[in-house]
C-alpha cells in the first residue's frame, strides 16, 4: 500500500469498499512502513483501534541482512528511510517542515482568527493543479509568552483546493481567493513557489498584489 501514489488511492477505496458487497470476503493488507503524511497511514491507524481489523506489524531489520550491511545503509541512507526501509517505522523525511510528533503537541485554534489591525501577516501559495492540493496560508510571527521569549508562528487561517486529473483546480478560484485575502489581511506580500505560478503572479501583479517567488 505505501508504495503507491497518492493519486492511486481510487484504487484502494474501489478495493476497500467491494469488501462488504461479498459476503464472507476478507481483505489482507500487507504493507511496509512509509512516511506519515501518506494516506496510507491513515488506514493504519483506523487499523490500529477498530475491532474489524487485526494489525501485525514486525520491527525490522530482517534476520538475513547481515549487521556488517546495516552498517553501510545506515551510513548510505538518511535516518528517515533507514527507519523506514529496514526498522520497518513509520517516519517522516527529513525535509518536512514539522514532524507528526510535534504537529501533534502543537497549540490549535477554535477556527480562522479574523484580522487584526497591527499585525503584519504574511500569506504564501502551494499551487497544485491535479495530485497536490493548493493551499493558501495566512501566518504572522509573535512572541510567546515567558519564560520561553521566543517568536512562533500563527496559522490564521488555511484555505485549500482539491484538484484531480479529471476536474483541475481553476486558477481563477485561487486568483480571486489570494486578493480577498490579501485585501483582508492588510494587503501582505503573496509568496508563491514559481512553478506553474507565473501567469497567476502576473495577473495578480495586475490587480495591486505584491508577489515574491519561494520555494516551498
Amino acid at each position: 500500500m505505501t508504495v503507491w501514489p497518492a493519486a492511486n488511492r481510487g484504487v484502494w477505496i474501489s478495493v476497500l469498499s467491494a469488501v462488504p458487497k461479498v459476503p464472507g470476503c476478507k481483505l489482507v493488507v500487507l504493507a511496509s512502513a512509509g512516511d506519515p503524511a501518506h494516506w496510507s497511514y491513515q488506514v493504519r491507524e483506523r487499523a490500529r483501534v477498530s475491532a474489524a481489523w487485526r494489525l501485525h506489524e514486525v520491527d525490522g531489520p530482517v534476520p538475513w541482512v547481515s549487521p556488517e550491511a546495516l552498517v553501510e545503509q545506515r551510513a548510505l541512507l538518511t535516518d528517515s528511510q533507514f527507519a523506514r526501509l529496514h526498522l520497518n517505522r513509520w517516519t517522516a523525511s527529513e525535509d518536512r517542515l514539522v514532524s507528526v510528533e510535534g504537529l501533534a503537541v502543537s497549540v490549535r485554534l477554535d477556527g480562522p482568527q479574523d484580522y487584526r489591525p497591527g499585525v503584519l501577516y504574511r500569506i504564501g501559495c502551494d499551487l497544485g493543479l491535479r495530485h497536490d492540493r493548493t493551499a493558501i496560508a495566512i501566518c504572522h510571527g509573535e512572541a510567546t509568552p515567558e519564560p520561553e521569549r521566543t517568536r512562533r508562528v500563527v496559522l490564521d487561517r488555511m484555505i485549500v483546493f482539491d484538484g484531480s486529473r479529471a476536474d483541475e483546480v481553476r486558477l481563477a478560484d485561487v486568483e480571486a481567493a489570494l486578493v480577498e485575502a490579501w485585501r483582508g489581511y492588510g494587503r501582505p506580500k503573496v509568496r508563491l513557489d514559481p512553478w506553474q505560478a507565473i501567469g497567476l503572479a502576473q495577473r495578480l501583479r495586475g490587480q495591486g498584489v505584491s508577489v515574491v517567488f519561494d520555494r516551498f
